[in-house]
């Protein structure tokens, strides 16, 4: 499976967090399937970590080598995302969503998340 999962997907299977079920869990240590994060999704948190509005219970250094351990594949913003988000429509307006949602699209990927927005957008859904 390829499988992008959002923000605070990647921040609940980081902090062991019981608002993520085993099942999603496991499809994210599968190393049978990818597992990509955007770039968006990363300095969404740096941004929030910075402003005080996310603490990570320890250093954002440690954060990203808890990345970097996972083998998480990393998603740029391309040009193609850019085109795709001018004609998205506006169902909600979280800037850092919209982006997963275009890279989905671009990419062909499901998301994992449990954002209810996500359903009104026409993508995969895990």
């Amino acid at each position: 499976m390829d499988l992008l999962i959002d923000t605070h997907t990647l921040l609940w299977f980081y902090a062991g967090d019981s608002k993520l079920d085993q099942k999603s869990k496991n499809v994210i240590l599968d190393t049978e399937n990818t597992i990509y994060l955007s770039i968006a999704t990363l300095w969404e948190i740096a941004i929030k970590v910075n402003i005080g509005k996310l603490d990570l219970k320890g250093d954002i250094i440690e954060f990203f080598a808890f990345v970097e351990r996972n083998d998480f594949t990393i998603l740029p913003i391309s040009f193609q995302n850019l085109i795709v988000l001018s004609n998205l429509p506006f169902h909600h307006k979280d800037p850092f969503d919209r982006i997963i949602i275009t890279q989905a699209i671009t990419e062909n990927l499901i998301i994992g998340s449990d954002d209810a927005i996500f359903k009104e957008y026409n993508i995969k859904l895990y």
